[in-house]
């Protein structure tokens, strides 16, 4: 008997089973739904941090003379003007989730969602970079759990 299935007690019978039962897909949506606040963490941190949409292009137009000056007087994020946050009291942001099925969906359900993605467009989904970040975050999650279904 190979090794790893002598230190797991299992005979190979039993491993091509676990193999078999396996539904990579359904342990594929467990993973992601329980990164659920960590995906929807992303898509904020790129709008308050770097002012980007979900394709990666910079939020415009800039705020207004007006939107800059009222966010002077404010602290944190609230009061970033070198680029579009889509955050001013933080509702918009708290209202950002990650949706899981067979694709990962952000959504809010904050009312402004149409008419800030009308003037600013598409910034609900991941950039480029944002979705290495998921990458690197899920795949060590992913494995562990594979591993632990087949060997059992």
């Amino acid at each position: 008997m190979p090794l790893f299935l002598y230190l797991c007690n299992m005979d190979l019978k039993q491993l091509s089973n676990n193999i078999s039962d396996l539904d990579v897909m359904d342990l594929a949506i467990e993973v992601f739904e329980s990164l659920e606040e960590f995906i929807a963490d992303l898509n904020r941190e790129q709008m308050a941090v770097k002012g980007q949409r979900n394709d990666g292009s910079e939020m415009t137009p800039e705020y207004s003379f007006l939107t800059e000056y009222l966010k002077r007087g404010k602290g944190g994020t609230s009061g970033v003007t070198t680029h579009v946050t889509l955050y001013d009291t933080g509702e918009l942001h708290k209202s950002i989730f990650a949706n899981i099925s067979e694709t990962i969906i952000l959504d809010s359900n904050d009312s402004k969602v149409s008419e800030l993605t009308d003037k600013y467009g598409e910034f609900l989904g991941l950039t480029p970079e944002s979705i290495i970040k998921l990458r690197e975050k899920f795949l060590p999650i992913f494995w562990e759990k594979f591993y632990e279904r087949i060997l059992q």
